[in-house]
């Protein structure tokens, strides 16, 4: 028997390929892996209890934060609910009208002459006015009033529209005591307490009086002012006009003396406007017509009214020969004011003068 040379590999008895050897899995990798796998797992906990930590703190500012700012909130409206029934009372009441609440953003005409005499006898004798808010219409003035008043007890008994030749313009209101009337005149809106009756006809009775004295005069003829003279207006001819130099420039006084009587009014320039107040004016005026030794010149009272569109300053004055007349208006072209003197008491003349005389829009001299 011979013997063989080399030893044959073992074949696997179904493919003939050599059989392959298995190996064992090291368990040192197992190890290594484990412990790269605990290592880990340790630092992601971490990680998740840091941001845990880091969102219940930012909540918790933003919670503080929330009712520190509700808590300021409160007080701040506590705060404005004891002292606002106050301050809303005195500025929503009109001055010198009582229980009267002012148009809602409105402010006193007359602000910055409140405290004078002027402006206090103004509001004394029942009257008032205020500025209105800009681009306030006339509807709007209506509708608060015709919310707010008969809540107060005022009843609204009359609407007279602009243009009326019967009555004069405004809304009437009456309560039990007296009668009211409100009226808006460009940007403004005005106050005038009246009686029960004069409310009730729109005050006609005025009315009836005033187109009664414009016939009157307008019946005879008129002539005009001087040509170079800052105002137009058209006197009747039973008044003799004259002219004569004033204390101010270069400027002259006017005077209108009836026909047959002794009858005299006088229009003489004082100053020029915003250099004084209406009633500093007047009370200038009147004390240099006194002497050293004779006083017989004073202002018993004065007061704002509004004349066919002007600001006038009305003054019951003190003259040697009685109580009369006086009012201070404004030339709008030469900005000049004048003092308009009566010869008696609740003249018609004098009346027409203030309704009808309107400064000179071109001068030529």
């Amino acid at each position: 028997m011979k013997k063989r040379r080399f030893k044959e590999k073992h074949r696997s008895p179904v493919s003939g390929m050599p059989k392959q050897v298995k190996r064992e899995k090291h368990i040192v990798k197992r190890e290594k892996k484990n412990k790269i796998f605990s290592k880990d797992k340790p630092f992601k906990k971490k990680v998740k209890r840091k941001n845990r930590n880091l969102s219940v703190k930012i909540l918790g500012i933003v919670v503080v934060v929330i009712v520190l700012g509700l808590l300021v909130v409160s007080v701040r409206y506590l705060l404005s609910t004891r002292k606002g029934p106050e301050e809303e009372t005195v500025e929503s009441t009109v001055l010198g009208l009582e229980d009267i609440p002012a148009y809602p953003e409105s402010t006193f005409l007359f602000e910055e002459n409140k405290t004078t005499d002027t402006v206090q006898n103004f509001l004394m004798s029942g009257q008032s006015a205020y500025r209105l808010p800009s681009n306030t219409s006339r509807e709007s003035v209506n509708e608060y009033y015709t919310e707010e008043l008969p809540e107060l007890g005022w009843s609204n008994v009359l609407s007279v529209a602009i243009g009326s030749e019967d009555m004069k313009y405004g809304e009437y209101w009456t309560n039990d005591k007296s009668g009211l009337r409100i009226y808006v005149k460009e940007n403004s809106v005005w106050y005038e307490t009246i009686t029960i009756q004069e409310a009730s006809n729109g005050l006609a009775d005025e009315v009836k009086e005033e187109v009664e004295r414009e016939l009157l005069l307008a019946s005879s003829e008129t002539q005009d002012l001087l040509p170079d003279f800052p105002w137009v207006l058209k006197v009747p001819k039973e008044y003799v006009i004259s002219y004569k130099s004033s204390e101010l420039e270069d400027f002259r006084q006017a005077s209108f003396k009836k026909i047959g009587s002794n009858h005299t009014y006088t229009l003489t320039p004082v100053g020029y406007f915003g250099g004084n107040t209406f009633d500093s004016y007047l009370y200038n005026y009147i004390d240099s017509k006194n002497t050293t030794d004779t006083k017989e010149w004073g202002v018993q009272n004065s007061y704002y009214i509004e004349k066919n569109g002007k600001e006038v300053l009305l003054g019951d004055i003190i003259t040697p020969e009685g109580l009369t007349d006086g009012a201070v208006i404004k030339n709008s072209y030469n900005t000049v004011v004048y003092i308009l003197i009566s010869a008696t008491k609740d003249d018609p003349f004098f009346e027409y003068i203030l309704e009808n005389i309107e400064a000179k829009e071109n001068i030529k001299l």
